[in-house]
């Protein structure tokens, strides 16, 4: 076989696969996908996919301003994923929640201390969670103060999820519940002005 015939060949078999790809995407559209019952299976956004079936695993980004309806909750970004279709119905459940950028660097202020802390952990039903945690002094603090909040963080967290299933857990995340406990707990230690899971994922 000749050189030009490869390459005839080869231009065929590209041209097929673009006009397979270009065809797909025009077959795509459009669907409407629906919290579970965290927000009352109200409809949380719109996913571009050729099927119902093709939704399953997706994730989708929403500010939780948008989904509650409370503009005070713009700092927080929620993340679903659809889990199943139910009668055409594409039902998503909570997988991550995190703070965004400007509400951290807004909280940040000269003459105080910032703490991040990452923890791996299970919750009681036994789901892989990640936790990212946000503390910020009133003051500059020292080295050992630091180590105390810490210490302090990691009880309450480790505590939480041996005693809630993932379920509850996300339940008093979403509610901000779970924050304001926390920052309680957390002033009995030192005074903070902010005291917030920052970051949260589940398997």
């Amino acid at each position: 076989m000749g050189k030009k015939e490869k390459k005839g060949k080869k231009k065929v078999k590209k041209e097929r696969v673009f006009r397979k790809i270009a065809l797909k995407k025009k077959k795509r559209k459009w669907f409407p996908v629906f919290s579970d019952k965290e927000f009352a299976g109200i409809q949380i956004g719109e996913l571009l996919a050729p099927s119902f079936n093709d939704l399953i695993g997706r994730v989708i980004k929403i500010n939780l301003a948008g989904v509650v309806g409370q503009s005070r909750r713009q700092s927080v970004r929620v993340k679903f994923r659809v889990k199943e279709v139910k009668e055409e119905k594409p039902i998503c459940e909570v997988i991550g929640y995190e703070l965004v950028e400007g509400f951290i660097k807004r909280a940040v202020r000269k003459g105080k201390s910032k703490i991040n802390i990452t923890m791996y952990l299970k919750s009681k039903d036994n789901v892989d969670i990640v936790i990212k945690v946000l503390i910020i002094t009133r003051n500059k603090i020292q080295g050992n103060v630091s180590k105390d909040i810490g210490i302090k963080t990691r009880e309450f967290f480790i505590e939480k999820t041996k005693k809630f299933n993932c379920e509850d857990i996300i339940k008093g995340l979403l509610n901000e519940e779970l924050n304001k406990e926390f920052k309680k707990v957390i002033n009995k230690v030192y005074p903070v002005s902010v005291a917030k899971i920052r970051f949260f994922s589940r398997k």
